[in-house]
């Protein structure tokens, strides 16, 4: 007899959306910086961020590394979209790889970005705004891996991966040839 098996958490398919969705806006964040601090381009007239940032070769060096991460780890977080959509079990994992990856980046980035940039920027007239901005982008860059995080960690969620890896493999029966 055939038993019905449960449905899947929809959160599995929306978070495998969501985790393509923001790895294409990650990869136009990745563009606009390089451009921004390698590329010179510029969006208006002086920017004392980018500025206080040129002036340090140890945060430039930082925002190369950055980069450079961020190639492989939008391509795995976007892969794991992929996989989280079609309900396989390495897209979980590395939906968890990745966020785990992206919360201590972003702590990282912000605590960097923090002494290099935004406190030598904290003497300068109307620097408010820019202070505000770059503390409070930090702290939500974390809240979508920390949200990514718990939902892979849940109950539903791991118990669903966990009952299609335990399907058996499809075979595929041919005919013998005529």
């Amino acid at each position: 007899m055939y038993q019905q098996q449960p449905r899947p958490p929809g959160s599995i398919k929306v978070l495998g959306i969501l985790n393509l969705v923001f790895a294409g806006l990650g990869v136009i964040g990745l563009l606009f910086t390089y451009a921004m601090y390698f590329g010179g381009l510029r969006l208006g007239g002086r920017n004392p961020v980018v500025e206080i940032a040129h002036s340090s070769a140890t945060y430039m060096t930082f925002l190369k590394v950055t980069l450079g991460l961020g190639v492989p780890a939008l391509i795995a977080f976007a892969t794991s979209g992929i996989g989280l959509i079609g309900m396989k079990p390495w897209g979980r994992k590395l939906a968890i790889g990745y966020a785990i990856y992206a919360i201590a980046g972003a702590i990282t980035g912000l605590i960097v970005t923090y002494v290099y940039v935004l406190a030598p920027l904290s003497g300068q007239p109307g620097s408010g705004a820019g202070m505000f901005g770059g503390l409070w982008g930090g702290i939500l860059g974390c809240a979508y891996p920390i949200i990514l995080l718990i939902f892979m960690m849940r109950r539903n969620v791991v118990g669903a991966f966990a009952r299609i890896a335990s399907l058996p493999e499809a075979r595929v029966i041919q005919r013998p040839p005529s």
